[in-house]
């Protein structure tokens, strides 16, 4: 089959390497614009190499790069997106709407809320698998898509592992709010070097067992069934006097039975604008980030000090009694 020069892409050894050597720094690049122009470069590289590949059966390697660079891009701008006030460009600041010019919106960003929710699905997968994925595509000699990847990549968040351990300014500000940390009943020993609460329950001790007391500071496993039962246990413990004040980290599923049960017991709740970047057991931010966004959950007398010290983290709100 003849092939037309105009739909063969220019051999742009040049642009091959810069594809090439940005893999390595993308995940570093904090300007949205920028990693907004890599994208939008990659994307017409990819293109024009896409249209040579279905012509001739050639050039699989510069296309493959060219949509690696152009996902990678995206991936980097979900992160990004993620960690922006989802307001149309007003800041929170505690409970108060701030009008801010320097909140950009999609809108200025020329991204479309169909692209921001598909970036922000690629930057969910976690990236030891995202870049497991990338491989198998790449080995599979088959045109590469966004969606080949998510329908393979994009899982349940949970890896089976359940130790996530909160970042120490977080836990500061609930050791400061509560005036110290009597109790963590669902912990070890790396994660206590953490929090530094007085007292921890590990699995073997199973703290839904033992007995609790004082200030509790509590981040549970996030798998069923044992996330209910936590959150259950620290909403009963605190209404009938076994606690004196107690703050837990979960994932904000306030659909379900366990969040509006405990969110009906507690005294306010932090809902972060971002998704919180937990830890792995060498105190490095775990790969990826949650799939879903986070909550804290005060229970106490404290709620001026909770506001106080957590508005920093994103909106409080409490519960009408």
């Amino acid at each position: 089959m003849a092939i037309t020069s105009s739909i063969i892409p220019q051999n742009d050894n040049k642009l091959l390497q810069v594809f090439e050597n940005t893999k390595k720094f993308i995940a570093e690049i904090d300007d949205i614009k920028e990693i907004q122009d890599l994208r939008n470069l990659a994307d017409g590289f990819e293109t024009s190499w896409r249209k040579y590949y279905r012509s001739s059966g050639l050039g699989f390697e510069q296309m493959f790069l060219g949509w690696e660079t152009k996902v990678r891009s995206e991936r980097r701008m979900g992160e990004l997106l993620s960690e922006m006030d989802k307001n149309n460009g007003v800041r929170l600041e505690g409970t108060r709407r701030l009008h801010d010019e320097t909140t950009a919106k999609l809108e200025d960003l020329g991204i479309t809320k169909i692209q921001s929710f598909r970036f922000q699905q690629i930057a969910d997968i976690i990236e030891d698998k995202f870049n497991k994925k990338i491989e198998e595509l790449r080995l599979t000699f088959k045109e590469p898509t966004t969606s080949a990847l998510l329908t393979q990549a994009h899982v349940s968040y949970s890896t089976g592992e359940d130790e996530w351990y909160t970042p120490p300014h977080i836990v500061e500000l609930a050791r400061k709010t509560m005036g110290g940390i009597n109790l963590d009943p669902a912990s070890c020993e790396e994660a206590n070097e953490l929090v530094k609460a007085d007292k921890y329950f590990t699995v073997k001790d199973d703290g839904l067992k033992q007995k609790w007391f004082g200030n509790v500071w509590i981040n549970p496993p996030f798998s069923e069934p044992t996330v209910q039962l936590f959150t259950q246990t620290i909403a009963d413990k605190y209404e009938n006097g076994e606690i004196k004040q107690g703050c837990i980290i979960i994932n904000n599923a306030t659909e379900t039975k366990w969040f509006q049960y405990m969110a009906g017991k507690c005294s306010a709740i932090c809902f972060p604008k971002g998704r919180i970047r937990f830890l792995d057991k060498n105190r490095e931010q775990k790969p990826g980030s949650p799939l879903q966004g986070q909550a804290i959950l005060y229970f106490g007398n404290n709620v001026e000090e909770f506001k106080n010290n957590f508005k920093e983290l994103g909106l409080i709100v409490w519960p009408a009694k």
